[in-house]
């Protein structure tokens, strides 16, 4: 697990954000870390909720070096809201619908893509967290682990690597001015030989929004 803070402008809750804000959230302030640990490198070009690449659907965040655009590392995410209260109970929604994702996962794996990661964005309003140590203000481990090992996981294709990002509102201040991320990779992808003509579809795709 590696953990990251930053202090930037003043803004709303965190639980605000919708699933594709808190993607770009993370890309944009804890982007280091998590190109880090996914051992990719910052000339990579970025697409969310890329659309028209595959049928009926779209991509949540979708990576591509222009220099190996056969190299693909798709992220399909699903938010996971964590509330925690005055009393420090903690409150989590739709981890249900993880199932949904493990599906979407799935699909992308057979299309081809040469990385496929499921990712679950475990959203924390921990601002009545009382901690010693604000870096602390985040779920707690009994929390995480309930959503780590929730039985969804059984039906995941084993080629999916398994991602966790964990952004947390730290303190009474809005989260763009004081957060934290967690990055959790608890499994690595299975590479896969791209389709040709998937990936021509991406290099037609990145030369529209480039």
């Amino acid at each position: 697990m590696q953990n990251s803070f930053t202090n930037i402008a003043v803004m709303e809750s965190i639980l605000n954000l919708n699933e594709s804000e808190v993607a770009k959230f993370i890309v944009e302030h804890f982007g280091y870390d998590l190109f880090k640990v996914l051992g990719i490198n910052t000339r990579v070009k970025i697409f969310y909720e890329a659309e028209g690449i595959i049928e009926n659907g779209d991509l949540d965040i979708l990576i591509v070096d222009p220099i190996n655009p056969h190299e693909t590392i798709l992220l399909e995410c699903k938010k996971i809201k964590v509330k925690i209260d005055e009393d420090q109970s903690e409150k989590v929604n739709k981890v249900e619908d993880l199932y949904e994702l493990v599906g979407q996962v799935n699909d992308r794996i057979k299309r081809g893509f040469h990385k496929v990661y499921l990712t679950v964005l475990i959203v924390c309003d921990a601002r009545n967290k009382i901690a010693n140590n604000i870096l602390f203000n985040h779920a707690s481990t009994k929390t995480l682990e309930s959503i780590y090992t929730h039985p969804y996981l059984d039906k995941l294709d084993s080629k999916a690597g398994i991602l966790f990002l964990e952004p947390s509102q730290l303190t009474a201040k809005d989260y763009n001015r004081q957060a934290g991320c967690g990055i959790k990779e608890m499994r690595k992808p299975t590479t896969q030989q791209q389709p040709q003509n998937l990936t021509e579809i991406i290099i037609s795709y990145m030369n529209k929004h480039c």
